[in-house]
C-alpha cells in the first residue's frame, strides 16, 4: 500500500479480510503506524475465521445433515415422479445452465457480494480449487458467496435475495431456523431450498434468512430468477452468506466453474460465466466518521453523511472485492468545478478477497460551496459519490 496526504488533517486507514471465507467476527488486528516525514498511515490486516480456525471435518453441511437431506431429496423426487430423469424413461435433456443465484433488492451499490470458497477437488486433508488454487477448504462441496459490505446490515433489511438459478421442482426445503450464527455449531439447522431440473441435476440454496424462504411448497414449481429467500447465516456458519451447490442425477457434486482443477465439467454451465478473480468496486460512501465492523452478529454502523459544512470532518471509503496484486485502485475528490481537491492510490501486495480502504479530511474553511465528488476507478471501472459541501444554513449557522 502506498498514499501521501494532502495535508496534515488527513488520515488513511485499510481494512482487508485477507480470508474472507464464510465468517463475519475478525481475528485480533495487526497495527502499523508510518510516521515518516509527518505523515501518518494506518494499516489494519485481519483474517476471518473459516474452516482453517474451526474443525474441518466439520463442513458448513455436515455429513449427518447431507444424509438427512438427501433421504428427503430421494423421497420426494420419487413421489413427484422426478426420479426418472436420468433412468432413459424420458427423453435425454441438455445440461441445465445457471443464472447467477443473487441480487440486490433496492440497491444502488455497483455491488453486493465476494466469493468466499469455492468447491474443493482435493481428496481429504487438501485444498483444491477449480483453478488450482486454494481458495476453498477441506470437503467443501458448494460455492459461498458472500454479502459485502454491511453483511449484517443486509441480513436486517433483506437486502440480498437468494434467486432460483434455473427452472426446476422443489424437492426439499427448510425454514424457521435461526439466522444469526456466528460460529460452526455441529448439528445447527439452516434454512434452504432444494430444486430438482430436468437434466436429473439438483442445486441446494443454503443459510437463508428465517420466515424469508418461499413460501411454496414440495413439489411445486419455480422460475428461474424467482425468488427463494434471503440470505443470512443460519445453520453451521460463521456469516452472511449463501452456499450454493449443484449435484447431478447420480448426486456427484458439479462445479459449475470451468477450470484446469474441475474435473466435473468441461464446459461453463454458467449462462454467463464470471471470472476466478472478479476484481470490482462493491460500495463507495462519504462519512462523518469510518465505518465500525463490530463483533458478529452486531450491525454494523457506516456513519454515512452526505452533506457537510465547511472545517467538517469527511471520511471517504472504498469497499472493494478481489483487490489484486499489480492492480492500484485510484481515489479522487473533485471540487464542484471537476478540480481535484484530494487524490491517493491503493496498492496491495497478495490477493485479497474483501477490503476497504478509508481517508478523513478536514474540509477547508474556504472549501467551494456546491456538490462535490468522490470517485473510484480499479480495475477499468469507474464509480462516484457526491456529497455537497454549504457555507450557509441553519446547520452550519451553529458550528460558527
Amino acid at each position: 500500500m502506498s498514499s501521501r496526504r494532502n495535508d496534515r488533517y488527513c488520515r488513511i486507514g485499510l481494512l482487508l479480510a485477507q480470508f474472507a471465507v464464510i465468517a463475519c467476527e475478525p481475528a485480533d488486528a495487526d497495527v502499523a503506524y508510518d510516521t515518516t516525514g509527518g505523515d501518518m498511515e494506518e494499516l489494519v490486516v485481519f483474517a476471518e475465521p473459516g474452516a482453517a480456525d474451526e474443525d474441518s471435518s466439520q463442513p458448513c453441511i455436515t455429513p449427518e445433515e447431507y444424509a438427512v437431506l438427501f433421504a428427503d431429496v430421494a423421497r420426494n423426487t420419487a413421489a413427484l415422479g422426478l426420479d426418472d430423469m436420468s433412468s432413459g424413461a424420458r427423453p435425454r435433456q441438455a445440461a441445465v445452465r445457471f443464472e447467477w443465484p443473487l441480487r440486490q433488492a433496492g440497491g444502488a451499490d455497483p455491488g453486493y457480494h465476494a466469493i468466499s470458497n469455492y468447491v474443493d477437488h482435493a481428496g481429504p486433508g487438501e485444498v483444491l480449487d477449480l483453478a488450482c488454487g486454494k481458495r476453498s477448504y477441506d470437503g467443501h462441496h458448494g460455492i459461498d458467496i458472500s454479502s459485502w459490505p454491511f453483511p449484517w446490515l443486509k441480513v436486517e433489511t433483506s437486502e440480498i435475495e437468494v434467486l432460483a438459478a434455473a427452472p426446476g421442482t422443489i424437492v426439499s426445503r427448510a425454514d424457521g431456523n435461526f439466522d444469526r450464527r456466528c460460529s460452526w455449531i455441529s448439528g445447527a439447522k439452516a434454512n434452504f431450498v432444494a430444486l430438482r431440473h430436468v437434466d436429473g441435476s439438483t442445486s441446494y440454496y443454503y443459510h437463508m434468512k428465517s420466515g424469508s424462504v418461499t413460501s411454496k411448497r414440495v413439489g411445486d414449481p419455480v422460475a428461474a430468477g424467482e425468488r427463494l429467500g434471503v440470505v443470512a447465516s443460519s445453520g453451521v456458519s460463521t456469516g452472511p452468506h449463501l452456499h450454493f451447490e449443484v449435484r447431478d442425477a447420480a448426486n456427484n457434486v458439479i462445479d459449475p466453474f470451468v477450470g484446469a482443477c474441475n474435473p466435473t465439467i468441461t464446459e461453463s454451465r454458467w449462462v454467463s460465466p464470471r471470472p476466478y478473480y472478479d476484481p470490482a468496486i462493491v460500495k463507495l460512501t462519504t462519512g462523518s466518521a469510518a465505518p465500525e465492523m463490530p463483533a458478529c452478529p452486531e450491525l454494523e454502523e457506516p456513519h454515512l453523511k452526505h452533506q457537510f459544512c465547511r472545517g467538517d470532518l469527511a471520511v471517504f471509503t472504498a469497499f472493494f472485492r478481489d483487490l489484486l496484486p499489480d492492480t492500484p485502485a485510484t481515489m479522487v475528490v473533485r471540487r464542484p468545478d471537476t478540480t481535484v481537491a484530494l487524490q491517493w492510490q491503493l496498492n496491495v501486495s497478495r490477493h485479497l478477497a474483501k477490503g476497504y480502504y478509508w481517508k478523513s479530511w478536514q474540509l477547508p474553511a474556504d472549501a467551494p460551496a456546491g456538490t462535490w465528488s468522490f470517485e473510484a476507478t480499479y480495475a477499468g471501472q469507474s464509480f462516484t459519490q457526491s456529497f455537497t459541501i454549504a457555507k450557509k444554513g441553519k446547520a452550519c449557522a451553529a458550528k460558527q
